[in-house]
């Protein structure tokens, strides 16, 4: 009778840990989410979604499930007696409108006057959601005659291990009087602040410049780091340096936000003969 009952405890013992295939969806508030990764906590048995958001997965009832997708807060479910789950994941910048009440930008549109050289710009931001997930920016400014300067920016969130940063691209090329420079730049951001203010980052730079007038034709490779944080109500500090392989390159930047769709702002940027200050005014729509 005792082996009886010690068999039945075993079968039982083996049923309940016993592994098991768990369906479900991930989705957010729009519908399902294609590429949202599903992973058996503290292993690597892991399942991506499909273009509707489904997944299954091979785990054991006392495994928990983790739910991730970039740009969204994880999500831990525990399977317990559970064969399906369904998970809603909330977008980490909705989280920040709702929790903090800060301004997320979808569409803006800038305008720029360049002291020095005589210049008038307007520029465009647009933010493309899923499944693109990255924004885009243009610039582009001339006094009509010789000088000008075009500014192209796209960036793309990305998680990397719970850490949640901006990659991107920029390219900048300026002809003034008799120089011109062309600058491609890699970057690496990372919002700073309390519970990652919208409006603050650090950024680590790494890119290529070439620079051309009478006296040189330089082509060099530089290291750059840019500080984005608030000083004082209304107003955001923007500083960036630059080192090209024996050019110097740095950048100043004020905005103050005259509400959080209107945005004044003064520049100053300096590399090699090239020095401009200029100022501008911004509209932008998007959310709380």
């Amino acid at each position: 009778m005792k082996i009886l009952f010690i068999l039945l405890i075993l079968l039982i013992t083996s049923f309940c840990f016993s592994q098991r295939i768990i369906t479900g969806t991930v989705s957010d508030a729009d519908g399902g989410l294609l590429g949202a990764i599903v992973t058996v906590k503290g292993s690597k048995i892991y399942s991506i979604t499909d273009f509707d958001g489904n997944y299954f997965i091979e785990a054991k009832s006392t495994d928990t499930l983790v739910f991730s997708y970039t740009g969204y807060d994880s999500q831990e479910i525990t399977i317990g007696d559970q064969n399906v789950i369904n998970v809603e994941l909330e977008s980490e910048l909705i989280h920040f409108v709702t929790i903090t009440h800060f301004y997320e930008k979808r569409f803006e549109i800038k305008t720029e006057y360049g002291i020095n050289y005589q210049t008038y710009g307007i520029g465009v931001m647009k933010k493309f959601d899923y499944p693109y997930d990255f924004e885009v920016s243009t610039f582009l400014s001339s006094n009509f005659r010789e000088n000008k300067k075009f500014n192209f920016q796209i960036e793309k969130p990305l998680r990397i291990k719970g850490l949640y940063l901006i990659a991107g691209f920029t390219h900048q090329q300026v002809d003034f009087e008799s120089s011109n420079f062309k600058k491609n730049q890699l970057f690496l951001a990372k919002k700073i602040g309390r519970t990652r203010n919208p409006f603050q980052h650090i950024r680590i730079i790494v890119g290529q410049l070439n620079f051309q007038n009478h006296v040189v034709d330089q082509n060099n490779f530089g290291l750059g780091f840019q500080l984005r944080k608030r000083i004082a109500n209304g107003f955001y500090l923007n500083t960036e340096y630059n080192y090209w392989d024996g050019i110097n390159e740095a950048s100043l930047k004020i905005d103050y936000l005259i509400k959080y769709n209107w945005v004044a702002s003064f520049k100053y940027q300096h590399i090699n003969n090239y020095e401009e200050i200029s100022i501008g005014i911004s509209r932008s729509w998007g959310y709380w």
